[in-house]
C-alpha cells in the first residue's frame, strides 16, 4: 500500500497525468487473476496468501488507484479526451480477451495465464504513452514501489515453489522494471525535474518540512 500512500497524492495534485487505459486494464486483470488463483486446487488460503501476496496487495491497490484517476479525471471534466491511440488499441484488445475468457472462464488455469497478458498489455499502455511524450510523465516512485513489492512477492513464490506466484511477481517485477527505466531515462534528460517535484509535492500534501 506504500505506492498508494505516494501515487494517489500526485494524482490528486495533478502532478502526474498517467494513462487511464493501464489502470483500467489492470484493475479487471488482477481482480479476475486473484479470483481464478484462488479458485486453482491444491493450496489452503492461507498458503496462497504468502506465495502470492504480491497479487492480492496489488489486487486493492491497483483498484484504490484506478477509483481515485477516474474521480480527478471526471471531476476535471477530461475523462473522455484521457486516451490516445495506443490506449485504446489496449483497450480493444482487452475486450478480445475478454471475449476469450467468457469462452473458457471454466478453466481456472486458462484465465489466470489470460490475465497475465492483460496485465502485459496494460504496462504497454504507460510505456508507449511515455515513449511518444519523451518525458516521464507518470510518477517514478510509484513505479519503483511496485517493482519493489513485486521483487518480494516473487522471493516469497519461489521459497514456497508456487508456479502461479512465480509467474505473476516475475511479470510483474520486469515491466515494471521496464516502465521505471524508461521513465528515469527520460526525466535524467529534463534534468531529473519529476524526481525532485515528487518529493516536494508529497512533502506538501502530507505536511512535512
Amino acid at each position: 500500500m506504500g505506492a498508494v500512500g505516494w501515487y494517489c497524492p500526485l494524482i490528486l495534485r495533478r502532478r502526474v497525468n498517467p494513462a487511464p487505459a493501464t489502470w483500467i486494464i489492470a484493475c479487471l486483470a488482477i481482480n479476475l487473476s486473484m479470483v481464478a488463483y484462488h479458485a486453482i486446487p491444491g493450496r489452503s488460503l492461507m498458503a496462497k496468501l504468502i506465495s502470492n501476496a504480491s497479487l492480492y496487495g496489488a489486487a486493492l491497490e491497483i483498484t484504490i488507484v484506478l477509483i481515485v484517476l477516474v474521480f480527478v479525471l471526471w471531476r476535471a471534466n477530461e475523462l473522455r479526451i484521457a486516451f490516445d491511440w495506443v490506449q485504446k488499441s489496449c483497450l480493444a484488445v482487452m475486450c478480445l480477451t475478454l471475449l476469450y475468457w467468457y469462452s473458457h472462464h471454466d478453466q481456472a488455469r486458462a484465465t489466470f495465464w489470460t490475465t497475465q497478458a492483460l496485465m502485459i498489455v496494460a504496462y504497454i499502455a504507460t510505456i508507449s504513452k511515455a515513449i511518444q511524450c519523451r518525458t516521464a510523465f507518470d510518477s517514478i516512485g510509484n513505479w519503483g514501489l511496485i517493482f519493489a513489492a513485486c521483487t518480494v512477492g516473487l522471493v516469497a513464490a519461489l521459497l514456497m515453489r508456487d508456479l502461479y506466484g512465480i509467474a505473476n511477481a516475475a511479470r510483474g517485477s520486469i515491466m515494471s522494471v521496464v516502465t521505471l527505466l524508461i521513465l528515469v531515462h527520460f526525466d535524467r534528460q529534463a534534468g531529473y525535474t519529476r524526481w525532485r517535484d515528487e518529493v516536494i509535492t508529497l512533502r506538501s500534501f502530507y505536511g512535512l518540512k
